[in-house]
């Protein structure tokens, strides 16, 4: 199946917009062939979906829940829909599709590094760029029959023919069937070829969100030489990121494999895009980690402290639910678990919450922490994602998590 980023998608903005991500995600194969982006932001712009196909190139596609009857009338700007007894213009979807596509090859253009070098293109994204609709809820000869493909042809559309388990597409298993569909009806015009050089520049020109700039590190930085190679999140990376739908999530993976820039990024997705999310905490336990989550976060332009995303390592957490000075080292084992425990009493009060919780480290918290930290979510939103080093032989039963507070809906390899 396609790459899908997000994945798993559980609340979508339309019953269509489900019913299309879930064709592509199951008729685009091999996966390794397909990418696809759902309701991408780039920068302010917001397609439904943008897709990637090594055969076909980029494809913006708008998807619209509209019955046939509601239509009243089309033209090349807009549509006639019928509500409520009257008539209402809703943009033309192709065109829609069509605008988002210029915004990209400007976008692409402007950044100069994907452009073609051929004379006969010279100048222009050297990726074909195009554009298509998804009517999930009109059947292809009734919408012939009307009239409106004099509008937007219908081979630039998928209709809810398509969308049939037994239509041809979907029953075939080899995914030859969607390439060929496709390639017919988003056919390149020019030919082409992308390396994964190219794929990472793409997203990062498209999407600076998943950017990565490193800051500056000192010897004492904790984390490994691995994250020096990486430039943007990888396609897995990035579906990880951008769950934003809410629900409990452990990220497992060795030292070096991006965990905390998932957790980065993550926070930064969240308090942009989901209104529901003001505060949010990102929490470790090295001292030495701090400074350094704030340099990535501040880097991508997410406020920090209060109302914005507030870094701290654990028992700098203590500290401010107790309201008095914590020594953070060198103290007994004793003198910490009797901090946790004051915490956790304190921590009843209701008085701090958060919206969102990202936990690095997770290994090296006690049970103890986990409950104190899973008492300052707040229910409502319940967002909290927590990321565990798979060598240190942390591993809890999905029982033992409940027993914590935390229902984790997954558990994902970095």
């Amino acid at each position: 199946m396609a790459e899908m980023i997000p994945d798993g998608v559980e609340e979508f903005k339309t019953g269509g917009e489900k019913i299309f991500y879930k064709f592509l995600k199951t008729v685009a194969k091999p996966d390794d062939r397909y990418f696809c982006w759902y309701t991408p932001d780039i920068e302010g712009q917001e397609p439904d979906f943008l897709f990637f196909c090594e055969g076909a190139g980029l494809i913006i596609f708008e998807v619209k829940d509209w019955v046939l009857h509601q239509i009243a009338g089309a033209d090349s700007h807009s549509f006639f829909l019928r509500v409520n007894g009257r008539e209402e213009p809703r943009k033309n979807p192709f065109k829609q599709a069509h605008d988002y596509v210029g915004f990209v090859k400007d976008k692409i253009r402007k950044d100069g590094l994907l452009v073609s070098k051929d004379p006969r293109y010279l100048g222009k994204p050297k990726i074909p760029i195009s554009c298509g609709v998804a009517f999930p809820n009109i059947n292809k000869s009734e919408y012939i029959q009307k009239g409106l493909d004099k509008v937007v042809s219908s081979e630039k559309i998928f209709f809810l023919d398509d969308f049939h388990p037994m239509s041809d597409i979907c029953s075939d298993t080899s995914g030859q069937c969607f390439l060929r569909t496709l390639q017919e009806k988003f056919p390149p015009i020019f030919p082409f070829t992308i390396n994964p050089r190219d794929m990472n520049h793409l997203k990062d020109v498209l999407f600076p969100m998943v950017r990565i700039q490193l800051p500056r590190r000192g010897g004492e930085d904790p984390c490994g030489e691995r994250a020096d190679r990486l430039k943007v999140l990888d396609n897995h990376q990035e579906a990880i990121a951008r769950k934003y739908d809410g629900g409990h999530r452990i990220i497992l993976g060795p030292s070096g494999s991006g965990k905390t820039l998932i957790l980065v990024h993550k926070a930064a997705f969240l308090g942009r895009y989901d209104p529901r999310i003001g505060r949010i905490l990102f929490l470790c336990y090295n001292i030495t980690l701090v400074n350094y989550i704030k340099r990535l976060l501040a880097d991508k332009k997410v406020p920090l402290g209060e109302g914005g995303v507030e870094v701290m390592h654990f028992f700098e957490l203590c500290s401010k639910i107790l309201g008095e000075k914590i020594h953070y080292e060198k103290e007994n084992q004793d003198y910490y678990d009797m901090v946790v425990q004051m915490a956790l009493e304190k921590a009843g009060d209701g008085k701090r919450q958060y919206d969102a919780i990202m936990i690095d480290e997770g290994q090296d918290f006690t049970d103890d922490m986990f409950k104190l930290v899973t008492s300052l979510l707040n229910k409502k939103t319940d967002n909290l994602m927590v990321a565990l080093d798979d060598n240190q032989n942390i591993y809890r039963s999905g029982q033992a998590w409940k027993n914590l507070g935390i229902h984790p809906f997954s558990q994902q390899w970095t």
